[in-house]
């Protein structure tokens, strides 16, 4: 049986799960039932405060060992647009890096099986995205900083997570790590009494979103995740 390392990151509620697959023996073959395969399905778009959003889809076919499913004379599309397989050196799934993500949009993925059964799977991105999102280039440790972001899905939750990588230890201190921070445009973050941590910063926003998986599908998850991430210097 073929090995691969497969990087690919899905979202089951608000966790992110890396998993490591191996090509399946159902790839030489016809696949007349859903119950055979699961799916991870997967909406990603990322934001930066110097650079245009970065989007991708991302669908996992696994059989019932979750190894890796290439469906013989089907495939995947979502929203009408058929996927490519991606069978590269990093990874194995569908993938569809040119279609637009739309915030408050339906987005529904079809499997389609070599006698052509289908299965549907559904997902609505979220409300708003962050839009102009600002953040300060440095900050001082023992006074803190703002972000503020304008596209606001009020009182909706935002995960925070800021980390330093100090020039101390040149380790990674994860300072602050909140799943359900109200939306309200603006995020303080608060003064950090340890100096010691001074070093380069990265702060990442996150929304997410889970959507409905086909019950003809032996398991999987469907998710759709929006990060904002912006780089900044902290000093003593």
């Amino acid at each position: 049986m073929k090995m691969k390392l497969l990087p690919f990151v899905y979202l089951s509620g608000t966790a992110m799960i890396l998993l490591c697959l191996c090509v399946s023996p159902l790839n030489d073959v016809d696949i007349d039932d859903f119950s055979l395969i699961g799916a991870n399905m997967s909406i990603s778009k990322y934001f930066g405060s110097a650079s245009p959003a970065w989007e991708t889809v991302h669908v996992s076919v696994y059989d019932k060992n979750y190894a890796s499913v290439k469906i013989k004379n089907g495939g995947v599309s979502v929203n009408g647009t058929a996927m490519g397989y991606d069978s590269s050196a990093l990874y194995l799934c569908y993938t569809e890096d040119n279609l637009a993500i739309v915030k408050n949009t339906g987005y529904q993925f079809v499997i389609t099986l070599s006698n052509g059964a289908q299965c549907t799977s559904s997902v609505r991105t979220p409300a708003a995205e962050f839009g102009a999102a600002t953040a300060p280039a440095s900050f001082r440790l023992g006074q803190g900083a703002t972000v503020t972001w304008t596209d606001v899905a009020q009182g909706s939750p935002v995960a925070v997570k800021l980390s330093i990588e100090s020039t101390k230890d040149s380790a990674n201190h994860i300072v602050i790590d909140d799943a359900g921070v109200p939306d309200s445009g603006r995020f303080v973050v608060p003064p950090i009494a340890d100096t010691t941590l001074a070093g380069s910063a990265t702060l990442e926003l996150t929304r997410s979103a889970a959507g409905t998986v086909s019950s003809k599908l032996r398991s999987g998850s469907i998710g759709v995740t929006y990060m904002f991430s912006v780089k900044m210097t902290a000093t003593k």
